[in-house]
């Protein structure tokens, strides 16, 4: 195709882009009518009567030459209403969440305090310990990390429920009451007449359980939901007031979108600074009220956006035909492993037998069991590529689990001076809210205008080797705790006793946790998203959070060494994974950061289709065929829009 055709294909193409659904929420008949690869739409009426299209013209969208390419300055665009509101939900949610668990292991590790109330605090004591249990470091760690893990594994129904029965925005409206009533029964049991009786851990138990699947089912769909509100063309020039003209880029709109969202989430984090608090001053019973209270906000920022949120429809389960075109791409590896890694060796691609373009061009019928296209292949393989990659993030994970166990343990063993070790994890939020906008608003536009921006691969790299770092912080501040301690290496065996080391010399451990969060976890989020095909954002998303759920599994698995005298090489070996891990993450993938921009690429033609094909109805499309090497539309007939 010559310049011209391909800048009038690209053009269309991206316009199409625009006139997709709008953030009107559709009511439930219309939900049912929404197209599952593009059956079942609507066929009478004009759709922009409904309230469903928003037309672009192409005047309204000018796209940059191959020189602005090069030399204009790349911004993100304005952020919609509708994007504030799923963030304001993640941040209830957030703040619901992280006000509770961060008091979770002193609530279960230490003995009922003495405050004359009988809610577990310790009044003005110094140096007391607030609690209610009394299960001591080991059991405690294990419980807690068994609720991480929870956690981050109920994304996978969450995420399953979305795509193929409610959508996103039903089934957080339906896991958020779950969610509800876990909060409500582990409040319940914090008081006082029945913190002291037996059945109370019974009942914190289930109300973790269930205030774990609502936080798995919210986590899995929100981040995806507040990604949909994203209507931003792949690129556009725009003219600054300045009259400086510069590129809007979607990419540069999802690393602020999520940037923003991830920021919300540890403003939300913030409320564990007040629950720290009133652990130690009243008691639990109020520290989770309080929580508990905070969370309701969140079914009402859902109710009253519920005409201002873009709601994608369910577009059914695509597992089976994902799992269908992994297998018979891997049908040679059983029969013939070593040819099937020399073709990998030579590039070639083990897709190729699952696309119909491969039988077309051999000039042979294709196979009964081949009922996708190539685009879907594509995407396939994308969601391969993302998930071979998260593989790696469970180590990462480890150091991070540390936190809300370990790390507040090595607190309660160091003098606090009438700060609850409960408080200092707050550094790793405040260091996020801190560091999250010089990153985002400075130093990425800095790398991006010298053409020295890192790909995700480098900087999920730096994430590894950030979170090492902070392992060793933690494991020299150990060696100091036992070094200076009147009870040597069984200081948390014996009442009262602890190191002579202000328990703020824990600061730089959680600020390099905070650091190493904003290169890993951030840039995973991103990963997933813009490497997610149309029809499995969810499902990607939540397999980001179960490499979460893994790092939990093997902290909960290390829970017999949590405790002393093995913290010193816990820490010290959690490290050393980290860095490893980190070395060889780079290794065996910096070649994606060299061909990011080209893999993304692929299937968002298919998905300009789709929403074209939402927004025309009464168009008919030909034919669109995907070059996945070339990652451009290169169309035989595009026929997307009424009146062309």
């Amino acid at each position: 195709m010559d310049t011209e055709k391909r800048s009038s294909c690209e053009k269309q193409a991206s316009t199409a882009s625009h006139e997709g659904v709008t953030a009107d929420r559709p009511d439930s008949q219309n939900e049912k009518t929404l197209p599952n690869e593009k059956q079942g739409m609507q066929k009478s009426g004009d759709p922009t009567k409904q309230g469903l299209v928003k037309h672009t013209t192409e005047d309204d969208l000018e796209l940059p030459s191959d020189e602005e390419l090069k030399t204009l300055r790349r911004v993100p665009d304005s952020l919609t209403m509708s994007i504030f509101l799923v963030v304001i939900v993640e941040g209830c949610e957030r703040a619901a969440y992280y006000g509770l668990t961060g008091i979770f292991f002193d609530y279960l590790a230490n003995p009922l305090g003495p405050l004359p109330s009988g809610t577990g605090g310790v009044g003005s004591d110094p140096e007391g310990l607030s609690g209610a249990f009394g299960l001591g470091t080991v059991p405690a760690n294990g419980l807690v990390q068994c609720q991480n893990f929870l956690t981050y594994l109920f994304p996978i129904l969450g995420a399953y429920i979305a795509d193929t029965k409610w959508g996103r925005y039903k089934t957080i409206c339906v896991f958020s009451a779950i969610y509800f009533v876990g909060l409500v029964i582990i409040t319940a049991t914090a008081v006082p007449s029945a913190i002291r009786h037996s059945s109370a851990l019974a009942g914190w138990i289930v109300g973790m359980v269930l205030m774990s699947c609502g936080s798995g089912g919210i986590k899995s769909n929100v981040a995806p939901l507040v990604a949909d509100q994203i209507t931003t063309p792949p690129m556009r020039i725009k003219t600054l007031k300045t009259g400086e003209r510069v590129i809007v880029d979607r990419d540069a709109t999802i690393a602020r979108v999520y940037a923003v969202f991830y920021a919300s989430i540890n403003i939300g984090g913030l409320l564990s600074l007040a629950t720290a608090e009133m652990e130690r001053y009243v008691g639990f019973v109020w520290a989770y009220l309080v929580p508990t209270l905070v969370f309701l906000a969140v079914p009402v920022v859902l109710f009253l956006g519920r005409n201002k949120y873009r709601v994608v429809a369910p577009e059914g389960s695509v597992l089976l035909d994902a799992f269908n075109v992994i297998r018979y791409s891997l049908r040679s590896f059983w029969t013939a492993p070593l040819s099937y890694y020399r073709s990998i060796r030579r590039k070639e691609d083990p897709y190729a037998v699952c696309r119909p373009s491969y039988y077309e061009k051999q000039g042979q019928e294709k196979p009964s069991w081949l009922k996708w296209d190539d685009v879907f292949v594509s995407e396939v393989q994308r969601t391969v590529t993302a998930t071979n990659v998260l593989w790696f993030f469970p180590i990462y994970w480890l150091c991070y689990g540390t936190l809300l166990g370990p790390l507040i343990s090595q607190g309660n063993e160091m003098q606090l001076g009438g700060t609850p070790a409960t408080l200092l994890p707050n550094i790793d939020s405040i260091a996020l809210i801190v560091f999250i906008p010089i990153v985002d608003i400075f130093l990425y536009p800095f790398l991006r205008r010298r053409q020295m921006m890192p790909g995700p691969i480098a900087r999920i790299t730096l994430g590894f080797f950030l979170g090492s770092a902070s392992m060793i912080c933690a494991s020299v501040t150990q060696y100091y705790i036992y070094k200076r301690s009147p009870c040597g290496t069984d200081i948390s065996d014996t009442a009262g006793c602890y190191a002579p080391i202000n328990v703020w010399q824990q600061s730089l451990t959680y600020t390099l946790i905070a650091l190493s969060e904003i290169f890993a976890s951030i840039t995973g989020l991103e990963f997933c998203y813009q490497r997610a095909p149309l029809r499995m954002k969810s499902l990607v998303q939540a397999f980001f959070l179960l490499m979460t759920a893994f790092g939990n599994a093997l902290a909960a698995a290390l829970s017999p060494v949590t405790g002393d005298p093995y913290f010193t090489w816990l820490y010290g070996g959690t490290a050393i994974a980290a860095f490893i891990t980190g070395v060889i993450f780079y290794v065996l993938f910096r070649h994606l950061d060299v061909n990011d921009a080209e893999t993304n690429a692929i299937g968002l033609e298919q998905e300009r289709v789709d929403k074209a094909f939402i927004a025309h109805p009464s168009t008919q499309e030909e034919e669109v065929r995907i070059d996945a090497r070339e990652g451009e539309a290169t169309a035989t007939t595009l026929a997307l829009l009424g009146g062309r």
